[in-house]
């Protein structure tokens, strides 16, 4: 894994200029390591007596001493995702410097009627955004052992890509049942995107090639979502933060064909493919996990897997997968 640090599910490298924070796994973290950057250690429990009963906000700023707390007073876990831009300043246990183009992003998870102290803010409030939503846990999911092929070509036989976030990542899979199981992969801007089955061209996104850590960059994300047909049913495979398209909706694909070029539009802390399985086409549907199949010559840089001809294995975070090599032009 050369040495990639992994926190929360998520490789630290992977999200530069964003702070994460599960306030759910803090103190089990805590212990194995991490460097805790925020005010606290753990939540407090929410107090109706100190902060009232109604027009509660989500995020409190004290006037006297500049702390940044984040509030959830309700029943359902909630999450946080904080921008704000130059120039504000940021201390937590250590100055906050950390920024991609002027903005820094804070992500937190926070249980039930909680209160976490998060930061002090020294700046102008009208430079934080927010967007804060109840958190969608996974549900019961059908298992699919269905042979897909890697979404990512390569003309090069040693390339390999590292998977940054999968199952419950910290960073932004963790928030809806819809990405709880996705699976994100770095890979360098315009590198080929593939179909990973026999499919039909079911959906387009075309949001433009804003590209940001900013919280408003969220919606701005370009994909496309393959319809495969299979003896359990339909399933949909979306990818997502494409730089380029080449594909239409009702067009038929093979496993292995280009469908688009990867990129970085949306909320994208670096170039990454993004991609989700689901069984139904609705906006909100569960993802559930994917596999992909291995020949016997590749590796993935994971012990605990022995790659047998064919395998198919769910990839976890901080596994490097060979790329689908493609021939010359």
């Amino acid at each position: 894994m050369e040495g990639e640090e992994i926190w929360f599910g998520v490789v630290r490298s992977a999200h530069r200029g964003c702070y994460v924070i599960d306030c759910r796994r803090l103190e089990s973290e805590i212990a194995k390591g991490f460097k805790n950057w925020s005010l606290s250690e753990k939540v407090r429990v929410f107090d109706p007596e100190e902060y009232g009963t109604s027009g509660i906000p989500d995020l409190s700023l004290d006037p006297n001493d500049h702390i940044l707390t984040a509030l959830n007073p309700y029943e359902k876990e909630r999450a946080f995702h904080i921008s704000v831009r130059e120039p504000v300043e940021l201390f937590g246990c250590e100055v906050l410097s950390e920024k991609q183009d002027g903005v820094t992003t804070l992500v937190l998870a926070l249980p039930a009627r909680s209160v976490f102290d998060i930061c002090t803010f020294f700046g102008d409030p009208q430079l934080l955004s927010s967007e804060v939503v109840d958190i969608v846990p996974p549900v019961t999911h059908m298992q699919v052992n269905y042979p897909f092929t890697f979404p990512l070509g390569t003309h090069c036989s040693e390339k390999t890509f590292l998977c940054t976030q999968a199952e419950n990542g910290g960073l932004s899979h963790f928030v809806h049942a819809g990405t709880y199981y996705a699976l994100d992969f770095r890979c360098p801007l315009k590198t080929p995107v593939l179909a990973v089955a026999d499919a039909t061209v079911f959906n387009i996104v075309s949001s433009g090639s804003k590209n940001s850590i900013h919280v408003d960059a969220f919606f701005h994300y370009n994909a496309i979502t393959l319809k495969i047909l299979h003896k359990q049913g339909e399933m949909f495979v979306e990818y997502v933060h494409l730089h380029t398209i080449c594909v239409e909706i009702g067009q038929s694909v093979r496993a292995g064909d280009i469908i688009g070029l990867s990129g970085a539009a949306g909320f994208c802390p670096e170039p990454h493919l993004h991609i989700q399985l689901h069984q139904e086409s609705r906006p909100d549907a569960p993802s559930i996990p994917m596999r992909f199949v291995l020949s016997n010559n590749s590796n993935t840089d994971d012990d605990t897997e022995n790659n047998n001809n064919h395998e198919r294995i769910f990839p976890q975070v901080g596994q490097r997968w060979p790329g689908v090599l493609l021939p010359l032009e």
